[in-house]
């Protein structure tokens, strides 16, 4: 008999990578992420909504607002350096910004997300802030997943691009 570990079924894993003002890579970062209480439980409704939404509580075709909150829509920045729990609720002195692209194969989503020279409309740009911190946010504000990792020295000179991905194993 095989016994499935909860805690194992979702996980995730981020790649930032800074640019220069050309465009051109100053380096790249990869770090496993730790996916919150919250983040699970986000999942499971998920796909529990899913599963009621396709066998016709909503006749008309479009997805209810109540699926579409549970999904990651945000990437935020934030100052802390408390390593991540699964407690986590939050992202501290947080600056959000609006996931950009989204890609799903069998068994991973990965979003993608832009941190750099031109915020879109309404969003910060993260200059002269100390990034340590980095969540996964969902569209009803819940904080999916996170990591902890050295300092970046966000300014204009620098666009932070990358992917945060979730394994469902």
């Amino acid at each position: 008999m095989i016994i499935a570990d909860p805690l194992v079924f979702v996980r995730g894993e981020v790649v930032i990578s800074a640019l220069d003002e050309n465009g051109m890579p100053l380096w790249t970062s990869k770090h496993a992420n730790l996916v919150t209480h919250y983040g699970r439980a986000s999942a499971a409704r998920c796909m529990a909504m899913g599963t009621l939404y396709r066998i016709g509580s909503d006749p008309t075709g479009a997805p209810s607002a109540d699926v579409l909150q549970c999904f990651p829509d945000k990437i935020a920045v934030g100052t802390s350096d408390v390593p991540a729990t699964a407690d986590d609720a939050g992202i501290t002195n947080a600056a959000a910004f609006t996931i950009f692209n989204a890609q799903c194969t069998a068994n991973k989503v990965t979003f993608y997300f832009n941190i750099g020279y031109f915020p879109m409309a309404g969003e910060p740009d993260a200059n002269g802030m100390t990034i340590t911190e980095l969540g996964l946010i969902t569209r009803e504000g819940g904080l999916f997943s996170r990591i902890t990792r050295a300092p970046i020295e966000k300014s204009e000179h620098i666009t932070l691009r990358g992917s945060w991905s979730i394994y469902f194993t």
